[in-house]
């Protein structure tokens, strides 16, 4: 099965405990998130949490991504060319840091993100319908924390 952009259900709203997540700016905990990228059959999502976006921004954009009961931080830089309203965008997502996820080997964990933010395409917009291409700069220069 693959990403699917949508609302999140209350019934996965009750199952995955949000209240435990911090914000990485404010270090409080997040609003509780209305939308997200899953992978239902693999019980993996990319939740937006904000910040910052273009390549210039004061932030990075922070992405937490759930995997199958587990959470980890990342965060990305955005590039976009082309306009939105007129459907030729193409978004450049820059991988500057994710978390380690015990028993999870981190090609795996890139190729996942590849696939989610490809689903996500730039501020939640559908890619195959409002974003024409997602790129990706994921060089190898990223940091990788606990």
């Amino acid at each position: 099965m693959a990403f699917v952009n949508e609302k999140i259900p209350e019934a996965d709203l009750q199952r995955i405990d949000f209240s435990k997540i911090n914000d990485p700016v404010s270090n409080r905990p997040i609003f509780t998130p209305h939308q997200w990228a899953i992978d239902r059959e693999r019980d993996i999502a990319l939740i937006s949490l904000g910040g910052g976006f273009g390549e210039n921004s004061r932030y990075p954009h922070f992405f937490l991504l759930y995997w199958q009961g587990r959470f980890v931080h990342v965060n990305f830089s955005s590039k976009t060319i082309g306009n939105l309203k007129t459907y030729d965008q193409e978004i450049t997502w820059k991988l500057l840091f994710h978390g380690r996820l015990e028993g999870v080997m981190e090609q795996e964990l890139i190729d996942t993100l590849k696939e989610a933010l490809t689903c996500y395409g730039y501020m939640g917009y559908k890619w195959r319908e409002n974003v024409k291409a997602v790129h990706f700069d994921f060089d190898g220069k990223h940091s990788i924390g606990g």
